[in-house]
């Protein structure tokens, strides 16, 4: 029997087992909350990637080792020239800095809470002085501070 056949008999097999629920992905629900404060004129905003696992393999075929690894991650957000929100960010990184003290810093995708995490400014980006001004960025040093509820 092929397997068109098959599925073509079988239509109504998974009915009930599988349901289809499509989430419409809203740009407009992405939030991120520093210190208390959601940042305003983001125009974007990238979480570095997570690494989990590393692998080792050896001279030997056989050798191959596992083993969890941490990594350091960062949150690089591009802010609109003049937003408001990039003061206060100077004004709490000098702050954080000569009290050696982060910060809670949350982020929201799709209106869902992401992570929650204490966070440090790392940098701020350069400043470029032309007739259209470019975005301003920041880069964040995060660490998860404590689980998020599914």
């Amino acid at each position: 029997m092929s397997i068109l056949k098959f599925a073509g008999e079988n239509k109504d097999f998974l009915k009930g087992i599988i349901n289809r629920k499509v989430k419409t992905y809203d740009v407009s629900k992405n939030r991120i909350n520093v210190a208390g404060m959601y940042l305003d004129g983001v125009t974007s905003a990238t979480l570095s990637s997570e690494s989990k696992m590393q692998q080792e393999i050896g001279v030997d075929v056989q050798y191959n080792a596992m083993y969890e690894s941490f990594s350091a991650l960062t949150l690089t957000v591009n802010l609109l020239p003049e937003t408001y929100c990039y003061q206060k960010l100077q004004e709490l990184e000098f702050v954080c800095r000569e009290n050696k003290a982060p910060f809670t810093l949350s982020v929201e995708e799709n209106g869902a809470i992401l992570e929650n995490y204490s966070a440090t400014i790392a940098n701020f980006g350069e400043i470029s002085m032309s007739k259209d001004a470019a975005d301003k960025s920041v880069v964040f040093n995060v660490t998860q501070k404590y689980a998020v509820g599914t």
